[in-house]
């Protein structure tokens, strides 16, 4: 797994490359921001994503990823809801992409982690 310092590295490459308007670069650096467990810029670039790519299976995914797994984001009203976001985000993706292996898993763990949390 990369270190702390490379994923910081390429979070800062993508913003000085950054097409604001290229999906794939934004689900990357959403990527390496989810990583230094920056929830509230991971979700953004997930986010921006997902608005620029609706019919990307893998926007889907990264959104979902990040919802999932945000500890610390801006919104703290939003917590309580994240695993149906990443639920609804998923299941999404996989309307796009029903044999998505990726999506089918991170589909059910979410509903597992849902599942946990309104009987905790």
């Amino acid at each position: 797994m990369p270190s702390r310092e490379k994923y910081i590295a390429a979070a800062f490459w993508y913003i000085k490359q950054i097409d604001f308007n290229n999906a794939i670069v934004r689900s990357n650096r959403s990527l390496c921001w989810a990583c230094l467990k920056d929830g509230d810029k991971a979700l953004r670039d997930a986010e921006a994503c997902l608005r620029l790519a609706r019919k990307w299976p893998k926007a889907y995914y990264r959104a979902g990823a990040t919802y999932f797994v945000s500890e610390n984001v801006l919104d703290r009203h939003f917590l309580p809801f994240k695993f149906d976001r990443a639920v609804d985000a998923f299941s999404k993706g996989l309307k796009l992409a029903p044999k998505d292996k990726e999506l089918q898993n991170a589909l059910q763990e979410a509903i597992e982690a849902k599942m946990k949390s309104t009987t905790a």
